[in-house]
Order: structure tokens, then C-alpha cells, then sequence
């Protein structure tokens, strides 16, 4: 599931701001060889922005739920592997 949304509203003066939001659900998984028991993935990305006519400036908050379930089980070894950790940033461009 994901939206975007973009306004460019007399309040922002002149700019336009967008937001994004998506959501992505896995429930657990079997290996059907080892019997191993992956955990449920919830995902979350989160951008909000703001832009100019020459420039865009975005903040962002990927796996926001800082979801640690394991997405990769290895018995063997008795490790798993976490899909990945919180991700947080601004990312600015200008257009020259």
C-alpha cells in the first residue's frame, strides 16, 4: 500500500510540499527443507518534502518501525539476517 500527495497551497508561499507513505506486510515464512520459521516483515517508508522552482529539499524515515523481525533464518548456523535497521535522512538538490 502506498500515497502520495502534493499541494502547493498559498500557506506554503509559492512552494510545493508532498508527502509519501508506503506500507509492504509479510507474514511469516516456512523453509519447507529445514523447517526453519522466517518472522512477519512490516515496512513502513515515511518522505516529506518541500520544493522551489530550482530546488527540492526531502526528509525520510525508511522501515520506520524499526521492524526486527528476522527475514532470513538459518538453522545451520543459528543466524537470521533483519531485513534492514531504521534508515533516517534529508536529501537536498538544486537544479542549475
Amino acid at each position: 500500500w502506498s500515497s502520495d500527495v502534493c499541494s502547493s497551497d498559498l500557506w506554503l508561499g509559492g512552494l510545493t510540499g508532498n508527502a509519501y507513505v508506503a506500507y509492504a506486510f509479510r507474514d511469516s515464512q516456512i523453509d519447507a527443507s529445514t523447517g526453519a520459521v522466517s518472522g512477519q516483515l512490516n515496512d513502513l517508508t515515511v518522505r516529506l518534502g518541500v520544493e522551489g522552482a530550482r530546488w527540492k529539499a526531502e526528509a525520510f524515515v525508511m522501515n520506520a518501525l524499526n521492524d526486527e523481525d528476522p527475514a532470513v533464518l538459518t538453522p545451520a548456523s543459528l543466524s537470521y539476517q533483519i531485513m534492514y535497521p531504521r534508515r533516517m535522512g534529508l536529501m537536498m538538490s538544486y537544479n542549475f
